[in-house]
């Protein structure tokens, strides 16, 4: 078969800190963990809506679902005893044809802002993101 398009792609890391506490009262803390996840979810969404723009897109209308949304990197926390910290996240996402790079990354920036605003601890302490470069390519 025959590629006449390929969707783009971008890299980004997801910094979310939290409020430690020792488990015993973990209510007191703010678990970043559980707020990274959140945040995942709320990705989710947008991947929802970039795929359902498949349609207006003529080499990808037909697709079943070109726009990917993978986390590949999670860590956090530094010991299973206390409330976590701190949690990063790397995710790698991909962008219709139809859309500018420069509208995908503020539509992601926009995604993890409105949503960490929906959290309680997240909207006073947001997460941050950095877009990576794409990878290099091997020397010969």
């Amino acid at each position: 078969m025959l590629t006449v398009a390929q969707v783009g792609v971008m890299w980004f890391q997801v910094k979310v800190t939290g409020h430690p506490v020792h488990v015993y009262k973990a209510d007191a803390g703010s678990n970043a963990i559980e707020s990274a996840y959140r945040l995942i979810l709320a990705l989710r969404e947008l991947e929802k809506k970039w795929n359902a723009a498949k349609k207006d897109d003529k080499h990808f209308c037909d697709h079943h679902h070109p726009v990917n949304f993978n986390v590949g990197k999670i860590a956090g926390g530094d010991w299973a005893s206390s409330v976590p910290a701190w949690c990063t996240f790397d995710m790698r996402v991909g962008v219709l044809p139809s859309m500018s790079l420069g509208e995908a990354r503020r539509q992601v920036e926009d995604c993890i802002r409105q949503a960490a605003a929906r959290d309680a601890f997240l909207g006073n302490s947001p997460p941050t993101v950095t877009w990576k470069a794409s990878r290099p390519s091997p020397s010969c």
